[in-house]
């Protein structure tokens, strides 16, 4: 009677222990599955969000890129060199005897 009891003692020991481990597999499954979830629904407003700062970029770039356009032909010649803009204009030097 007392090994059966001890037997009883030990299956129900290993039992427990099957059970605590699928406890624990179940548990750790979950938190992934929660995880992967959560990123997916977190991803598509920031790629919204990161679309929308791109495609505001890019219409700023646009809009320096005709502005740059329009400081170049000022004056109504075309400067190719970045420098000449800085330079004083010939005709405006004063000349001192």
């Amino acid at each position: 009677m007392l090994e059966d009891n001890t037997e009883l003692l030990k299956e129900i020991a290993s039992l427990k222990e099957r059970h605590l481990a699928l406890l624990k597999d179940a548990t750790s499954f979950n938190e992934k599955k929660a995880i992967n979830a959560s990123r997916t629904m977190n991803t598509t407003p920031e790629k919204a969000k990161l679309l929308a700062v791109a495609n505001q970029q890019k219409q700023e770039i646009e809009l320096l890129k005709l502005e740059i356009q329009s400081l170049r032909t000022k004056r109504g010649h075309v400067s190719m060199d970045v420098t000449t803009l800085h330079e004083e204009p010939r005709s405006s030097k004063k000349v001192v005897p």
